[in-house]
Parts: structure tokens; C-alpha cells; sequence
């Protein structure tokens, strides 16, 4: 995914859906997939899908569950081609329960219908400051998706590019 020419939009109930989620996985690290959908080259993440942390210690480090991986690269390659480098990988609309829930105001849809976009990942540091770390910085595939990490109710976002992370504003939105 090429980097977007615009600062992303964080809705405020993906935002609150975060910090739920990073206070429920506590003292773990929570993990999932940030989804939302591509404006105008703007990014506006607007939901979250939480996946378990299979980490071997999950206090310490995250890994997203395989299979909510594997089911949103599924979902990617059956929407095809039309997805275009500009907007990024799509989630299909016909997401069924072997994906799991989306968490923020509007489950599962995106504003358009067409469903929602993987922009990236996000992770709680329970013990840490809302920073990559060096395992993040080490394990992080230069892919120039977007990283949320959550610390003590705190949210930034990052930009994991070529040369490593980048810290983005984070610009609210209602929704």
C-alpha cells in the first residue's frame, strides 16, 4: 500500500473501541486489524476486528491470530483486482462469522456499502508508552500500512514505511 498523501482520520468510536479493547485484554497486549475505507487519499479508519494474541508471552509481545489474517487476505483476493494501489487491499462485503466482529458505529459497513479496507494493525503496550518498539521495529514489514498502538488510554498512530516508523497526527472524526 503506497503511502497516502493525506494525514488519516480516527473516528472517535474506533478510538473508544481501541482503548475498550487494549483495558480488557490487560496485563496482555490487545492486537487486531484497523479497518475503515480510502477518500480522496485520506485514510479514515472506522472500525476495529479484534483477534486473539497468540503470542508465546502475550504480556510482552502481540501476534494476530493467524486465521483472522488469513480470513481478511481471503476476503481480499475474492473482491480482485478493482481495489486499485490507491485504495489498498478491500475487505469483501460478504464477511461471514469466520472473520468475526468489527467493533465502532457501524458494524461491518462501511459508509459506502462496499466494505471496509484493511489499513493495518493495532496493538496495546500495557507496560509501555504508545511508541514502537524495538521487537515493533524489528518485526514490522516496511509495508506502509498503518499501526495504532494504545498505551494507558492513550492512542497514536504510526506509518510503518520503508525507513521505519513514521508518527502521524492523530485527526479525530465523528463516527
Amino acid at each position: 500500500m503506497p503511502k497516502m498523501g493525506m494525514d488519516p482520520q480516527l473516528t472517535r468510536g474506533a478510538l473508544a473501541a481501541m482503548v475498550a479493547e487494549a483495558a480488557r485484554a490487560h496485563p496482555n497486549e490487545a492486537c487486531g486489524l484497523l479497518l475503515g475505507r480510502v477518500e480522496d487519499g485520506a485514510e479514515r479508519i472506522t472500525a476495529i476486528r479484534p483477534a486473539a494474541n497468540v503470542a508465546a508471552d502475550p504480556t510482552r509481545h502481540f501476534e494476530i491470530d493467524p486465521a483472522t489474517l488469513i480470513a481478511a487476505l481471503r476476503a481480499e483476493r475474492e473482491r480482485g483486482p478493482e481495489r486499485g494501489p490507491e485504495r489498498g487491499p478491500e475487505l469483501g462485503p460478504e464477511r461471514g462469522p469466520e472473520l468475526g466482529p468489527e467493533l465502532g458505529p457501524e458494524p461491518g459497513k462501511a459508509a459506502d456499502g462496499q466494505g471496509d479496507v484493511l489499513l493495518g494493525w493495532y496493538h496495546s503496550h500495557p507496560a509501555g508508552e504508545a511508541t514502537p518498539s524495538a521487537t515493533d521495529s524489528a518485526c514490522a514489514p516496511r509495508d506502509g500500512r498503518l499501526w495504532a498502538i494504545i498505551a494507558r488510554g492513550t492512542v497514536r498512530l504510526w506509518r510503518d514505511g520503508a525507513q521505519g516508523f513514521e508518527m502521524l497526527p492523530t485527526r479525530l472524526a465523528d463516527g
